[in-house]
């Protein structure tokens, strides 16, 4: 996300889109351990987002949801 960030940065904006995918695979397969490390790799993503907004307030939305 970082690193997205810095290259779409610029005085007209960008739109990026960030997937943790790999939380649905890892609930279907039982794989916990995958469940939880992907899912708290997401919750960084998110923290990224989050920081970056604090920053570009009147111009940031963050829209974080679920595909189930």
């Amino acid at each position: 996300m970082e690193k997205g960030i810095q290259v779409l940065d610029n005085d007209k904006g960008f739109f990026l889109m960030c997937e943790g995918g790999k939380i649905d695979w890892a609930c279907h397969a039982n794989a916990a351990a995958s469940t939880i490390h992907d899912t708290l790799a997401l919750a960084d993503a998110v923290q990224v987002a989050i920081d970056f907004a604090k920053t570009h307030a009147d111009e940031t939305l963050i829209l974080v949801t679920g595909g189930h």
